[in-house]
């Protein structure tokens, strides 16, 4: 069968699993846990993607994940690599960690993202490892914690989550709270958790968006259509053999620039201008990835993300066009 493909949805909420192969633990202990999220962390904040759910559960971990104009590969593959290696390392263990590459299912962000939450944050409770809602108040190893306040993990968005919920903190606490009550009384979410089970599982096909899409018709029609035209674009501009000094060359001379002006550093002038519409032309014209940018011209991948719309409205206000 073929392989699922990973739809490219900028800025989509993302649900990403990955599993231990033959279904084996990928955490023994506290220990590997804290290391995973540490991690985590110090990836995260280097790529800038939001997380907001997440759990570790013995053999798998659920994560609900905002992107940027990364792909989620840049922020899972190394993250599933260091760890393996590290767990390999401290287990004397050999062979694979995880089973096959990161699952992954992009989710409409209306009525949707809610109910994904409540998804991966219950996940203790259906497994069995929480007995109730007062142990998963106090579960280390999940998202729901964060949520109400009872510990703090600085890789987590709090405040765009409980703003679903209600106006104040309070409010939007109890909210939350008797939300994921509510999921476990009733079987409102059961189609919504076959969907995800069915991607989780790999059982998949290529034909059927539902498998890595989860939204109404039209978020399902608009994803795949810029799925398809981004992969598309990909592929004429790698024919054409395009590459980063390309196009630097070419907005230096469309900006009325010197040759090697664009890598100097200005904050208010037009190389300043002219680096930001570069650094848009790149990743989001012709797909370089903003890390590749970011060692190309000197600066971070945040700060390379931050510019990123900047670049296109400059773009338009100065009717820079591009044609490759």
């Amino acid at each position: 069968m073929p392989r699922k493909k990973r739809l490219s949805v900028t800025g989509a909420v993302h649900h990403v699993m990955s599993r231990g192969i033959e279904g084996r633990s990928i955490f023994a202990d506290t220990e590997d846990r804290k290391m995973f999220l540490s991690l985590f962390e110090g990836l995260i904040g280097k790529i800038g993607f939001k997380c907001y759910a997440w759990v570790l559960m013995d053999n798998h971990y659920h994560i609900v994940i905002r992107t940027n104009d990364l792909p989620l590969a840049a922020l899972f593959k190394p993250l599933n690599a260091c760890y393996a290696r590290y767990f390999g390392k401290r287990h004397d263990r050999h062979g694979y960690l995880f089973q096959d590459r990161f699952k992954s299912i992009a989710t409409q962000d209306q009525g949707y993202i809610e109910t994904l939450i409540r998804y991966v944050h219950l996940n203790p409770l259906r497994a069995g490892v929480c007995r109730s809602l007062e142990d998963l108040d106090n579960y280390p190893w999940c998202g729901h914690s964060m949520l109400i306040g009872k510990r703090v993990f600085p890789f987590q968005t709090v405040d765009a989550i409980l703003n679903r919920f209600g106006k104040t903190i309070r409010d939007a606490r109890q909210n939350y709270q008797l939300f994921l009550k509510e999921g476990l009384e009733y079987s409102q979410d059961d189609d919504f958790i076959k969907k995800l089970r069915s991607s989780n599982e790999t059982k998949e096909c290529i034909h059927d968006p539902g498998c890595w899409v989860i939204g109404d018709k039209e978020f399902v029609k608009n994803a795949i259509s810029q799925d398809e035209h981004y992969r598309l674009r990909l592929t004429q501009y790698a024919k054409q053999g395009w590459n980063i000094d390309d196009l630097r060359n070419r907005i230096e001379k469309t900006m009325h620039l010197k040759t090697g002006d664009l890598m100097k550093r200005g904050r208010k002038n037009n190389r300043a201008e002219a680096r930001k519409i570069f650094m848009w032309l790149c990743n989001r014209k012709v797909g370089i990835p903003v890390a590749e940018i970011a060692r190309y011209i000197g600066i971070s991948g945040p700060a390379v993300s931050r510019v990123l719309d900047e670049g296109e409205q400059l773009a338009v206000e100065k009717k820079i066009n591009i044609i490759i």
